[in-house]
């Protein structure tokens, strides 16, 4: 399998443990459908509801994403998902997240 440069980049960062990978469980796997029933108007796909449903379940308020419709979303209690929205520019520039 060949990988582009910046998929070998992440891949890399798995290697190193800086990105982990996470793995869902049946609870989070309940809360992506109910968030995607929630947003169904927008729509919300299972790639978003994942995200979402792992960063409250790590209880995490940073995701990162290139999706830029992503704001729309809501963590529990209402409070406003963190989005960092990462374009081609700056992860060639060595963006930190």
């Amino acid at each position: 399998m060949v990988c582009t440069a910046g998929a070998m980049g992440l891949w890399s960062y798995v290697a190193d443990q800086i990105l982990l990978l996470h793995h869902n469980n049946i609870e989070e796997q309940e809360k992506m459908r109910s968030l995607m029933d929630q947003y169904r108007d927008i729509p919300m796909d299972l790639a978003d509801a994942s995200l979402v449903a792992t960063a409250e379940t790590l209880n995490q308020r940073r995701i990162f994403t290139l999706d830029r419709d992503f704001h729309i979303y809501r963590f529990r209690g209402n409070r406003v998902s963190i989005n960092f929205v990462a374009t081609a520019k700056n992860l060639t520039q060595g963006m930190r997240v």
